[in-house]
């Protein structure tokens, strides 16, 4: 039996490999060569106008003042700019007479979601810019320490560590009230500059465009789907950890949703905070890995080149050194203000990532 289930997967892969490649036979060979020669040239020349953009991004999130952002939304329009007749041109080819492969190319060059409007353009850009600098350079004040607090390291760490239920209020709540009001109206814009600039490109709103990135047609399902066979536990796991949780803070009602604020982070993201106070089998051994961490002394650039060696190991290339000459690993002590948020960066060319 387990023999003929095998020839039957053999055989179906054989024939949808025959009509891929019927399908294939059917593009326009001059059609073709013209595309494809359009693409290599199209991919040389972004990656070379992406990679400004992502050193004028990356100089302002690692370094936020008003020049650099300023130089970000330069760098931004000078990108979209370049990018309008480049959509043009590849929405001359007809698609129905490509390879799949260089067909699925050119729309993705000519699919967009963005205006082409230049002040349009650049008042998002700039509503972006705005909403950034205001979410990684908010503090709130604390009468209790009598000074400001950043989100990162200092709410964060109150989040992380703290199981006092009004000092976690305090720093959920303090940051929301810092930034909240400030983000609302910027939010705003950005949202009704954002669906016009996808109604312009045939769109009906910003979200049509997002989920066309997952090209199904039947995503909406799909999460329904998911979501369906996962209720069951997401809804006992609540349950389990609200249960915990009403034995720490008396706050936490058994018939109602957690606070958010005492789950041991800001967004409410991870609970790997109040896993002492949720773990299911106490006294029996775990693995704590922030505790071994600590007693081997490890910094963050150690923890970096531990990661990298897993990956070598396995036979995957190296990181290039410019890799810990550029990146921005631990939060700077010379007084600037930088995005604090964990993210990685290819810049396209030169194997230069950070």
């Amino acid at each position: 039996m387990a023999s003929r289930n095998k020839l039957e997967i053999l055989w179906l892969f054989y024939t949808l490999s025959l009509l891929l490649v019927h399908a294939d036979d059917q593009f326009d060979a001059v059609e073709e060569r013209r595309a494809k020669a359009f693409l290599k040239l199209y991919n040389r020349e972004r990656a070379e106008r992406s990679n400004v953009n992502h050193e004028a991004s990356w100089m302002y999130q690692t370094n936020l003042t008003k020049h650099n952002q300023n130089k970000q939304i330069q760098a931004s329009m000078a990108l979209s700019t370049y990018l309008i007749p480049v959509r043009k041109n590849a929405s001359a080819f007809d698609t129905s007479k490509l390879s799949y492969d260089t067909a699925r190319q050119i729309n993705f060059i000519v699919a967009s979601g963005s205006s082409e409007n230049t002040t349009k353009f650049d008042k998002l850009a700039t509503v972006k810019a705005q909403m950034k600098e205001i979410y990684s350079t908010g503090k709130v004040y604390d009468s209790e320490n009598k000074k400001n607090l950043s989100l990162s390291p200092d709410l964060v760490k109150i989040m992380a560590t703290s199981d006092n239920y009004d000092r976690l209020l305090f720093a959920w709540d303090g940051w929301r009230e810092t930034t909240g009001p400030k983000l609302r109206p910027l939010y705003k814009q950005f949202v009704e500059l954002s669906n016009d600039g996808a109604k312009e490109r045939g769109w009906q709103d910003t979200g049509e465009w997002w989920r066309s990135w997952y090209e199904v047609e039947n995503l909406p399902e799909i999460a329904e789907d998911l979501w369906n066979n996962l209720r069951d536990l997401y809804q006992e796991l609540h349950a389990y950890v609200r249960h915990k949780l009403s034995k720490k803070y008396p706050q936490v009602m058994n018939d109602e949703a957690i606070p958010a604020h005492v789950l041991g982070n800001m967004w409410s993201q991870s609970w790997t905070n109040i896993y002492t106070y949720v773990e299911p089998y106490q006294g029996k051994p775990s693995l704590d890995v922030t505790k071994n961490l600590k007693e081997q002394n490890y910094t963050a650039l150690k923890m970096m080149k531990l990661a990298e060696s897993f990956f070598t190991s396995i036979g995957l290339e190296g990181l290039p050194k410019s890799f810990y000459d550029k990146s921005l690993i631990e939060k700077p002590e010379d007084g600037r203000e930088v995005v604090c948020h964990a993210s990685a960066w290819d810049f396209k060319i030169n194997k230069d990532v950070r």
